[in-house]
C-alpha cells in the first residue's frame, strides 16, 4: 500500500513503537499484562499512512524468524477517524511465498473505528489459535470511509511464550516419577 509522501508516514512507524507511551519487549514483557495496562499510542513522532489513492491493499510483516503467535494488537488513530483500518484479514506463512503452507489467522475481522481521543488511542486485540509463522500479511479491505488513504499508528503480535528450563525440568521430573512408580 506504500506510504504517504514523507518519512513521517513510513510503514516502519507501525512496528517501531515510536508512539507508544510504554514500550513492549516481545518474549520478555507479558502481553496480557501489557494490554491490560491500556498502553496508549500518542502518534509521536509519526504513524503510517498509505500512498494517496490506496485505501485497500496488503501490508506484510516479517517477524525475523519462525515464531508461535496467537494475538494481534492494532492501534488505529482514534477519534473515529475516517482513515482508520476497519476490515482486514490476517494470513501467516513460514517462508513468505503465501502459496503452499500459508494459513489463515483471522478472516473478516473488523476493527472498531476507535472512538477515543485522536491523539491517545488504545489497542484493539484480536486472538486466534497459536500458529507458527514468520511472515504475516494484513489484507486491508476497508477503512472508516476515507477515499484518499488509510492509516494506523501501531501493530503488535503476541508470541506464545516458550517453556522455561525450570518448567521443562519440573515436567521431566514429574514424568520420571510417574514412570518410576510403574
Amino acid at each position: 500500500m506504500g506510504q504517504f509522501d514523507n518519512a513521517s508516514f513510513s510503514a516502519t512507524n507501525l512496528i517501531n513503537q515510536s508512539g507508544l507511551v510504554v514500550g513492549y519487549t516481545s518474549g520478555i514483557t507479558d502481553f496480557a499484562s501489557y494490554i491490560a495496562s491500556n498502553p496508549i499510542d500518542n502518534k509521536s513522532p509519526g504513524y503510517w499512512a498509505s500512498t494517496a489513492g490506496n485505501t485497500t491493499g496488503i501490508l506484510e510483516f516479517d517477524l525475523g524468524s519462525l515464531a508461535m503467535i496467537q494475538s494481534f494488537a492494532l492501534w488505529n488513530n482514534g477519534g473515529g477517524s475516517n482513515h482508520n483500518i476497519i476490515g482486514f484479514d490476517l494470513v501467516g506463512d513460514a517462508d513468505g511465498d503465501f502459496n503452499t503452507g500459508s494459513v489463515s489467522l483471522l478472516i473478516g475481522q473488523n476493527a472498531n473505528p476507535n472512538t477515543g481521543a485522536f491523539l491517545e488511542t488504545l489497542p484493539e486485540v484480536f486472538t486466534f489459535a497459536p500458529t507458527e509463522v514468520r511472515y504475516v500479511r494484513m489484507i486491508i479491505s476497508s477503512n472508516n470511509g476515507n477515499t484518499t488513504f488509510t492509516q494506523a499508528a501501531e501493530v503488535m503480535f503476541e508470541q506464545v511464550p516458550e517453556p522455561t528450563v525450570a518448567s521443562l525440568t519440573l515436567a521431566s521430573m514429574v514424568f520420571l516419577l510417574r514412570r518410576c512408580r510403574r
